[in-house]
């Protein structure tokens, strides 16, 4: 028996073609609302949602940072785009300051470096 992890969008079509058989996904989907969340079946403290970060060189303006900043922030809160993203199962969370960025990814190391299947309480057999 083999496993795989992907997200809800990209094993939707595999699921659909009765190729895969969805396990569990991390928050509800709209794409897969057959599945059930990991929270669902007793497993809270799993999420792996995916995070995407846009990036610029260091010692980059303030000015030319904001010029960017701003054109994703109106990007990504076009509703055509929202209502898009939202109906292929993606949930969007901007965050535009480099504290959020640091935070979140620390937040992230933290939960990912002490990830083991004793915290899920999985035994080998």
């Amino acid at each position: 028996m083999n496993f795989a992890m992907a997200s809800d969008v990209a094993a939707q079509p595999h699921i659909k073609a009765g190729k895969l058989i969805g396990l569990a996904v991390d928050v509800e989907s709209v794409v897969l609302p057959d599945v059930s969340t990991f929270a669902k079946q007793g497993y809270p403290q799993v999420n792996l949602l995916a995070s995407v970060a846009f990036l610029a060189p260091k010692g980059l303006l303030d000015a030319t940072a904001k010029i960017l900043t701003d054109a994703i922030r109106k990007t990504v809160d076009d509703p055509k785009l929202k209502e898009n993203l939202k109906s292929r199962g993606y949930n969007v969370d901007l965050r535009t300051s480099a504290a959020d960025l640091n935070k979140l990814v620390k937040e992230e190391i933290d939960k990912y470096s002490r990830f083991t299947p004793e915290d899920l309480g999985w035994k080998a057999q």
